[in-house]
């Protein structure tokens, strides 16, 4: 009966390790980030745990809305969530992970407002209103494409292979896309886009130049003006 023990034992040990160094397989993961259980006898402290098990993050805070974005044809794995604050302000984190089990990088605190020139607004709960001269017209083909998180490479070869044509970052975890009308639905079904919508005219010009276009300041004066063109290949500057 002891050496039945003692092998029983062996085996249980044996398991412990191999999951220690054995890496981790993709059906492993499919359950995503996930709220951990506050032991008994212990603080009331959320804790966040990888698909792989690995607490990343633990809090004071209340958490809602804790999500898994899963990249394709990739382990990498985006932890999304929202912190309540002591003020009552709900605040966005992100974590990343290339694997499922560790973080790469660290969690961060985030904003999905999107900051222009004379423009600040989140696309999800804010609606933005611009003159209608100075609205995209049909024919459009430049758009802002926002990302849940930082923009990883993946995000901008998926974008890419789907025919889109990425000229820059522009602001908070968006990126500046000219596509057809065709790579833009295609684009807005990526797990990892957020929003996406028009580059408006009106958030290229400057306030006078907008204020003179739309009639609420008198016409402007023959001057010399900086235009940035986005082209096929690179951004270029011209003058006239």
């Amino acid at each position: 009966m002891k050496s039945l023990t003692r092998e029983s034992l062996f085996i249980v040990l044996t398991s412990l390790v191999l999951s220690l160094f054995l890496p981790l397989h993709a059906e492993d993961l499919e359950s995503g980030a996930y709220i951990l259980p506050s032991p008994e006898n212990q603080s009331q402290a959320t804790r966040l745990a990888t698909s792989g098990g690995k607490i990343f993050h633990s809090t004071e805070n209340q958490v809602s809305s804790l999500r898994t974005v899963f990249v394709p044809d990739s382990m990498t794995q985006i932890y999304l969530w929202d912190e309540e604050l002591s003020n009552e302000h709900l605040q966005a984190f992100y974590a990343v992970s290339r694997n499922g089990l560790d973080l790469s990088g660290r969690v961060r605190a985030t904003t999905y407002s999107i900051r222009l020139r004379d423009h600040t607004f989140d696309p999800l709960t804010a609606a933005q209103s611009v003159y209608p001269v100075l609205e995209a017209r049909n024919s459009n083909r430049l758009f802002l494409v926002q990302f849940v998180a930082t923009p990883l490479p993946e995000f901008r070869s998926a974008v890419t292979g789907l025919g889109g044509d990425v000229h820059r970052f522009l602001t908070d975890h968006t990126f500046l896309v000219e596509m057809s009308e065709d790579t833009h639905a295609q684009v807005a079904e990526l797990p990892f886009v957020r929003w996406i919508g028009p580059y408006h005219p009106e958030y290229r010009v400057e306030e006078y130049l907008r204020d003179a276009l739309t009639g609420t300041a008198g016409r402007l004066e023959e001057q010399r003006y900086s235009i940035m063109v986005c082209g096929r290949d690179h951004d270029r500057r011209i003058s006239r």
